[in-house]
């Protein structure tokens, strides 16, 4: 009896635990509501007073945190806030945290807090815009499922060494500066589409956007890398100016629609933009350490505008340049044959201008309409026409000689009665029979003639004198 009591005991406090448990989880769960009130905002002036947000799913309106806030506050409850964050001036607050908060549907806004030094959001991946300015003690962002969305991002003046946590995939605009610290910024930004920003952020500092497409425009400033190997289409510009980069490549870029503007680059040595087909405008000086640039593909630009040590340009395939196109290049033996070519074509439409030499060249294979025959190529086809006019001069008077020569041999053969003579033979002697009467030739027989061993028919006469004719009586005379 005793074992079933103890059993049945077990039984009933097991029961009783679950459905303590139970209670408890629905007690939990009830008690999670949402809370605020859309369009206003709520202010938190410490920690105790944050703690009312605990039971709330959700929380509409927005939220503001007091300035005479300080040390720790947690916003723990909800998951979503539908409204804007706004931190400012709060000079004593130093750790802002959420464990909950996956969601922002407005402003994220933390402005001039010299003792912030914790900002830790780790399930927070959606945010309308970040606004992040004088914050000299934030050393890093926890945010650990990345923020992934965001349409605005503009962090400056702050302790960052890196943009961990920011997971950007597109976004409208991306502005990063005046972050002396910040070395690196790693975004594996698809698209932006107002465009990017890093300027006077630490003089080391390595860009890298190895996603990146298309964007607006790209504006970089006391960078020291720039990558950003898939970008094909700026709507904007690209803007490098004051950098401390050596190189910059962007093959894949073919298309920018305002401008291209590098200057100001004390050791950008290497340029490479082998995709682009056009620009808005392309201005590139005071780069002292760059002596080359190859636009390969380059056809159309609004204006050219480049100067500095430059030796070499590229442009094979130049065929439109609808306003100005100035090239200063403190090279003197810099050739700018080609261009006035261009120029003189109509490629170059507008004011021309360029600094150099202007003598003649050979230009590369391309579209451009090429120039007329040199001094040299006309001088070697002159050369070659007095040359020809000799050799046929030479040729007649060979042909006339020959033809002398033939005529001459002609009548060699002829004799200079015009008559072909016959080949010595030696006749021989025919005797008639002795005791014969007179045999005289018929008188019809006639000129006898003989056919010449060339087929054409030559007259013979047979020699005057007369012929004896052995066999007794009398010469006789053979008629002619």
């Amino acid at each position: 009896m005793s074992f079933l009591r103890k059993a049945t005991e077990m039984s009933i406090s097991r029961a009783h635990n679950a459905l303590l448990v139970a209670f408890l989880c629905f007690t939990s769960l009830s008690s999670q509501q949402a809370c605020g009130s859309p369009g206003s905002t709520t202010t938190i002036n410490s920690n105790a007073a944050a703690t009312s947000l605990a039971n709330c799913s959700s929380f509409a309106g927005s939220i503001a945190i007091g300035e005479t806030a300080s040390g720790d506050v947690y916003l723990n409850g909800p998951s979503e806030i539908v409204g804007n964050l706004v931190v400012e001036n709060v000079l004593a607050l130093t750790s802002l945290n959420s464990d909950t908060l996956e969601r922002l549907d407005g402003n994220f806004s933390l402005q001039n807090m010299t003792l912030l030094s914790t900002l830790s959001f780790p399930l927070l991946t959606t945010v309308v815009s970040i606004n992040f300015h004088a914050l000299p003690n934030i050393a890093g962002f926890t945010f650990t499922a990345g923020l992934s969305s965001v349409s605005n991002v503009t962090i400056s003046n702050t302790f960052l060494s890196s943009l961990a946590g920011i997971n950007l995939l597109n976004a409208d605009l991306v502005q990063i500066s005046n972050n002396p610290h910040l070395l690196n910024a790693d975004l594996p930004l698809e698209t932006s589409k107002q465009g990017i920003e890093f300027t006077s952020n630490g003089i080391s500092l390595n860009v890298t956007l190895p996603q990146l497409t298309t964007a607006g425009s790209i504006t970089l400033n006391n960078v020291s890398f720039a990558f950003f190997p898939s970008l094909s289409f700026l709507s904007g510009s690209l803007s490098v100016q004051g950098n401390s980069i050596t190189a910059l490549t962007a093959d894949s870029l073919s298309v920018v629609t305002q401008d291209v503007i590098l200057t100001e680059n004390a050791d950008l040595k290497e340029v490479s933009f082998q995709g682009l087909l056009s620009a808005g405008s392309i201005d590139i000086e005071e780069n002292p350490l760059l002596t080359t640039l190859n636009f390969g593909k380059l056809a159309r630009a609004g204006d050219v505008n480049i100067g500095g040590n430059i030796t070499v340009i590229e442009m094979p395939v130049l065929t439109s340049v609808n306003n100005t196109f100035i090239l200063n290049s403190t090279d003197p033996e810099f050739n700018c044959s080609i261009f006035d070519t261009d120029h003189a074509n109509s490629i170059i439409k507008g004011t021309y201008s360029c600094q150099g030499t202007h003598q003649v060249s050979t230009p590369g294979p391309g579209p451009s309409p090429q120039p007329g025959l040199s001094a040299a190529a006309k001088g070697g086809i002159a050369a070659g026409c007095v040359v020809l006019a000799i050799l046929l001069v030479i040729g007649a008077r060979f042909f006339i000689k020959r033809r002398g020569w033939k005529r001459q041999e002609a009548a060699t053969a002829f004799g200079t009665d015009g008559k072909a003579e016959m080949e010595h033979h030696e006749i021989p002697r025919n005797e008639l029979p002795a005791g014969g009467g007179r045999h005289e030739l018929s008188e019809q027989h006639g000129v006898v003639e003989m056919v010449a061993r060339d087929a054409r028919v030559i007259a013979h006469e047979l020699p005057s004198e007369p012929l004896g004719i052995d066999g007794g009586g009398p010469a006789r005379e053979v008629s002619g």
